[in-house]
């Protein structure tokens, strides 16, 4: 997910018909529901989903995009109006919600969102975690594919390419466990993914090049002309032995890196 959305009407006819382009309602309330709509060439439909909120990727004075996950998978609510809906790591809301599928992927939108309740409170946030080949498997070449796209996700014993000393911003690094590779992508203009990677930045010398265990986001790329991809935008580095407890609990600051060249949050 790496180039911003265009919203581009030529003429008023085109603009006529972009107002009539309402969203279908559908009784789905899952998330997996809402990855096999779009897939299925249905990605502007309307849904009532009940999920936990695992991640706040991007804030400013006016919007959050944060992730929400329920027990069939996870999706990303972009550019949610603080104005409509503020919301809290580790706690569960029900929502209405529609989406508005960006590059082959669901994604939630502003426009009818809507809050129906809070269900709980300080709810304890865990990454999932993951093997290499099963991160990859969260994006199947063209679409991502839940549970584990748009998720909270952890890969253990990881290691970045030899003589990775620092990281740049906008920049694919790959990760091995020995045998496999995946993506990790730094996304800076996120306002959280600044601050991870100057922290990862400010470790000692050689942290960078030490086995880790990296916790983030996964995130499905895609491009018409290279297809699809996971990416990994890295919220937390830590060493491997991990200290006693790296537990991501409701309401913990948290360092969080996001995506591509593809919107400023």
């Amino acid at each position: 997910m790496r180039i911003g959305k265009k919203f581009l009407i030529s003429s008023a006819a085109a603009a006529a018909s972009a107002l009539l382009a309402v969203p279908s309602v559908v009784s789905a309330s899952t998330i997996a529901q809402v990855y096999t709509d779009a897939q299925g060439g249905n990605g502007t439909a309307s849904y009532q989903l009940t999920g936990t909120v695992t991640d706040i990727i991007s804030t400013n004075s006016t919007i959050n995009v944060f992730t929400f996950q329920d027990s069939t998978g996870s999706i990303l609510f972009y550019r949610i109006a603080k104005s409509v809906f503020t919301p809290v790591v580790g706690d569960n809301y029900t929502v209405n919600a529609t989406d508005d599928a960006f590059e082959n992927s669901p994604e939630i939108a502003n426009a009818g969102f809507s809050l129906d309740s809070t269900n709980s409170t300080g709810n304890t946030v865990t990454p999932t975690v993951l093997t290499i080949p099963q991160f990859n498997a969260s994006d199947n070449g063209t679409y991502g594919v839940a549970p584990n796209s748009e998720a909270l996700v952890e890969l253990e014993n990881v290691y970045l390419p030899s003589g990775t000393n620092s990281l740049a911003t906008f920049t694919s690094y790959n990760l091995s466990d020995g045998s496999n590779t995946a993506v990790l992508y730094t996304y800076t203009s996120y306002t959280q993914v600044s601050a991870a990677v100057t922290a990862a930045n400010g470790e000692p010398s050689g942290f960078l090049q030490a086995p880790l265990d990296i916790i983030g986001y996964s995130d499905p790329f895609y491009s018409a002309s290279s297809g699809g991809e996971a990416e990994l935008y890295p919220i937390a580095f830590i060493a491997v032995p991990e200290p006693a407890s790296v537990g991501l609990l409701a309401g913990a600051a948290f360092a969080i890196m996001h995506r591509r060249a593809r919107r400023m949050a």
